[in-house]
């Protein structure tokens, strides 16, 4: 695990079992936040009842990864150079995110490049995690220029139809994009193209911060529905 000495993780007397529990930590300044992006197929590490509160990530990057465990944990105005990224094979139960970071986001998406027997592991593992979680992530009170939930099931995810959006892929099946006027560089089209990239049917995105942005994905929707809704 490549961890930053800021966080004091309590180890098993092997050091496979590596814990984080029962703190609030408020105002720090955790140079990495990188927990199990290489997690070895022995290790196991958990973080439980425990609360960020207006940390700040840097230099190094916020990142956890496939297999790690997450119960009952807050990140409250956690803020980041880059967006927060978590594995969607990691383990999550009713993990917090509040606040409006400045910079960033949330990337909640599956593992780009991994081992792959050690990733169907991994999934495996998650899918059966999330079949007994009742709820596995709560982003109602976040928002940010950029936030995808990907592969993890959308029902076990709390949101804010106000500030976030459900995407899926078959959303785009037999558009003329041309026609209709809508440029790639599309909220739609962007939220779609990353439902391809990476393998997942639907997602949760974060809906455009700008005024005018926003203004042009409700216009681009209202032209999308017209176009299913009408007699063939």
């Amino acid at each position: 695990m490549s961890v930053s000495d800021d966080l004091r993780f309590s180890m098993s007397l092997d050091q496979k079992r590596k814990t984080l529990s029962q703190v609030e930590i408020v105002n720090a300044h955790i140079t990495s936040f990188d927990v199990g992006s290489n997690l070895k197929a022995d290790e196991e590490i958990r973080i439980e009842d425990v609360i960020f509160s207006r940390c700040q990530i840097g230099p190094g990057r916020f990142e956890i990864g496939a297999g790690v465990s997450l119960s009952r944990v807050v990140f409250d105005n956690v803020s980041s150079p880059d967006s927060l990224v978590i594995s969607s094979d990691a383990l999550l139960d009713r993990v917090v995110l509040r606040g409006k970071p400045k910079n960033g986001g949330l990337w909640l998406r599956p593992d780009e490049v991994f081992d792959a027997i050690r990733s169907e592991q991994y999934r495996k593992t998650a899918a059966n995690h999330a079949m007994k979680t009742q709820l596995m992530l709560d982003i109602a009170d976040y928002e940010a220029d950029h936030i995808e939930v990907l592969g993890i099931p959308i029902e076990k995810v709390k949101f804010d139809e106000s500030k976030h959006v459900v995407v899926r892929k078959e959303m785009g099946d037999g558009v003329d994009w041309a026609t209709l006027g809508i440029p790639p560089s599309s909220f739609w089209r962007i939220c779609l193209l990353r439902l391809h990239t990476f393998e997942v049917d639907v997602g949760i995105f974060g809906l455009p911060l700008g005024v005018v942005q926003r203004q042009d994905a409700v216009e681009e929707m209202r032209r999308l529905r017209a176009v299913k809704n009408s007699p063939t």
